[in-house]
């Protein structure tokens, strides 16, 4: 989940998506977005990515209401922000882990300590 401010400003959410949209294209994947600057496109990419259509789907809070079916074909789940509740995490969550998942889930929430990379992986 990319964090983006709703309002429609662009904010400093957008240049953490602007860089993980280009790395993730350099990398000859196909991506779209889940946002809520992006209300009228995004039902579209999340069907593409549901129909196999796009590798990548990256969100903001918007994502952890309103679209089903990503249990189906996700298993992993990179969190960039935490939400600001255990309710809202938990909804998050949900959207891959629930009935019809039959793989194991990985939800990944990347921390950095003393400015050195690392990754905190949930299962």
């Amino acid at each position: 989940m990319i964090p983006i401010r709703e309002e429609g400003r662009r904010s400093a959410g957008h240049g953490i998506l602007d860089f993980l949209l280009k790395s993730l294209r350099d990398a000859n994947l196909t991506v779209g977005t889940y946002t809520g600057s992006n209300p009228k496109s995004r039902e579209n990419q999340a069907k593409d990515f549901v129909n196999g259509k796009l590798d990548v789907l990256i969100g903001s809070q918007s994502l952890a209401t309103g679209i089903d079916d990503l249990q189906n074909v996700c298993s992993n789940m990179i969190i960039n922000l935490l939400p600001m509740t255990n309710a809202e995490y938990r909804q998050l969550v949900g959207r891959i882990v629930r009935e019809g998942q039959d793989k194991k889930v990985n939800i990944f929430i990347p921390v950095s300590v003393d400015n050195q990379r690392s990754s905190f992986i949930l299962n």
